[in-house]
């Protein structure tokens, strides 16, 4: 009798193992299919969501972009790959979505590096003080130089964990573009999507609307510091450190922002870029830079309308052509980018900026 009690055990815990590994088995399978299908980085690119910019990389023809721009908000609404085309003939592509940490721009830009090899990247450091937005600490240049000093970069590479989150997100986008739904519900609403212009706009988002603010107390002068986290600070040298190893020519930016962007910010920056070698251009304090408060943004003093955009995109455009034109080639006249030339054109027909068509 025990002899059978044991056996009907053994038999009762094989079943339960054998559906645990079938069980295991079928979710690995959906998950691969999803996430080179439903989910997977290159249709985010086409439907209406929060990805939908950060992935239009995807679409680009390998080794096409010279320019890498990445960030959060304030980077796809604030560099314009279209008016940088029109105006130097130089390729870009903007990678951003809202909110978007230091490490998911890192995990983009090497996934990016897989297809393209780019001369210059800009990088949007607003998303430096994301983790802060509403609990910011003050504190004095030497303690701010310190927690910089204290944030070693060989640290990096040792984090197992964050290693093994990239792999498995790189792995599986299902895991940050699960709301693809959206895409289906549209289609079959038959209703049109801000984003079914035909129009490649290599991930930046424009914004119509002009709305003035006030530049009241923007950026009263400070020489205190906001602190950074210090993760953050380890992935902008992880940054640089490949950047380096590349051979890529690294720029940090900040898009103007009335209602976030502080003097201390500023100042945490600047010493950051001073210390690592990196040109910064701060366009909420930059002297040469006319900040039109009436005219600049598309809401409340968060993000920058096209007119802020295309303004910030020719300052950029001029620093990299007079530091990188020996290198970096006008595209406009090779037969091999008439589709980016082609694309322009649709761009400014939508935008209504055909009156500047060079």
């Amino acid at each position: 009798m025990t002899k059978d009690k044991n056996k009907k055990c053994n038999k009762d815990e094989i079943k339960g193992w054998v559906k645990i590994v079938c069980f295991i088995i079928a979710f690995v399978i959906i998950l691969e299919a999803l996430s080179t299908t439903l989910f997977s980085r290159e249709f985010a690119s086409n439907y209406k969501n929060v990805y939908r910019m950060a992935y239009e990389y995807v679409g680009e023809e390998q080794n096409s972009v010279d320019i890498a721009v990445l960030g959060d908000s304030n980077t796809y609404s604030s560099f314009c790959p279209m008016v940088l085309w029109r105006d130097y003939g130089y390729t870009s592509s903007v990678i951003a979505s809202p909110r978007q940490s230091l490490r998911l721009s890192y995990l983009s830009f090497l996934d990016f590096l897989e297809k393209q090899n780019p001369k210059v990247l800009i990088l949007e450091t607003d998303t430096l003080y994301l983790r802060y937005l509403s609990d910011s600490k003050i504190i004095s240049k030497e303690e701010f130089l310190k927690t910089i000093n204290e944030s070693n970069t060989d640290l990096i590479d040792t984090n197992e964990q964050d290693f093994l989150t990239n792999k498995i997100v790189k792995k599986y986008p299902i895991f940050i573009t699960h709301d693809s739904w959206k895409k289906a519900r549209h289609n079959l609403s038959k209703k049109k999507s801000g984003y079914d212009d035909g129009i490649m706009h290599h991930g930046y988002l424009h914004r119509r609307e002009v709305v003035e603010v006030s530049g009241e107390n923007h950026m009263k002068y400070s020489d205190e510091y906001e602190l950074m986290n210090t993760v953050d600070i380890k992935n902008i040298k992880r940054f640089k450190k490949l950047c380096d190893e590349k051979g890529i020519k690294l720029i940090f930016y900040n898009a103007p922002a009335t209602a976030a962007w502080t003097y201390q910010r500023h100042n945490g920056v600047q010493t950051l870029a001073d210390l690592l070698g990196v040109e910064y251009y701060d366009f909420n304090v930059l002297e040469d830079y006319d900040l039109d408060y009436a005219k600049d943004f598309g809401d409340n003093g968060k993000h920058q309308n096209y007119n802020g955009a295309k303004k910030i995109t020719k300052y950029l455009g001029n620093v990299i052509n007079k530091e990188l034109g020996y290198e970096l080639i006008d595209k406009r006249n090779d037969p091999n980018y008439e589709y980016v030339e082609e694309n322009a054109n649709k761009f400014f027909e939508d935008v209504g900026d055909i009156k500047n068509k060079r």
